[in-house]
C-alpha cells in the first residue's frame, strides 16, 4: 500500500455567493459553521485533504463554496464527477463558469 500523500498549507472555505468565510462554531450540528468577514476569523485547515473532507461532508451542500489556499491563492471546488471528497481547481469547474441569470442572445 502506498503512503498517503497530503498537501500541506493554510486552507479556508469561502461562500461563493456572499464572499464570507466559514468559522467552526464548536457544535455538532449538520452545518457547524458561522459566516465571518475575513480569513483572520475563519477556521484554517492544515491540509487540502482535510479541508476537502470537511467541505464534502460538513458544509451545506445546497450552496456553492470554494477552498482557498492562503499561502498560494489557489482555489478549489468540489469535484462532483470524481466523487468523495475530491476537489479540483476552480478554473476547470464548469458549474462556476456558466452564465448566471437570463439568456444571452
Amino acid at each position: 500500500m502506498l503512503p498517503k500523500q497530503e498537501t500541506p498549507g493554510r486552507f479556508v472555505i469561502q461562500d461563493v455567493q456572499n464572499n464570507k468565510y466559514l468559522q467552526h462554531n464548536g457544535s455538532d450540528l449538520d452545518h457547524p459553521y458561522e459566516d465571518v468577514d475575513s480569513t483572520d476569523k475563519a477556521t484554517v485547515w492544515g491540509t487540502l485533504e482535510h479541508v476537502s473532507y470537511v467541505l464534502w461532508w460538513y458544509v451545506d451542500m445546497h450552496r456553492p463554496y470554494r477552498i482557498i489556499n492562503l499561502d498560494t491563492g489557489d482555489r478549489f471546488v468540489k469535484n462532483k464527477a470524481r466523487g468523495i471528497p475530491h476537489v479540483m481547481t476552480e478554473l476547470y469547474n464548469p458549474e462556476l463558469l456558466q452564465p448566471q441569470g437570463g439568456s444571452q442572445k
